[in-house]
């Protein structure tokens, strides 16, 4: 007998990653592997993106070069 109600996929966000000395990428939220754009679905882990959340990089990034810069 079949069941009335179906699995519901596994579901994540698209964490986009925007560091200043490197191309944007973004980041599955569930597998945590990184693509240079978006896709619906994650290729690594099938699960299905609800969304996007941006994370600014480049302030790590400004703190490194602040770092090697000795400011």
């Amino acid at each position: 007998m079949k069941s009335l109600f179906r699995k519901s996929s596994p579901t994540a966000v698209w964490i986009h990653h925007k560091p200043v000395l490197q191309q944007d990428y973004y980041e599955c939220s569930r597998c945590h592997r990184e693509y240079s754009r978006e896709y619906p679905v994650c290729p690594g882990c099938s699960a299905e993106i609800s969304g996007t959340q941006s994370i600014p990089d480049y302030i790590d990034d400004m703190e490194m070069i602040e770092e090697i810069l000795g400011k």
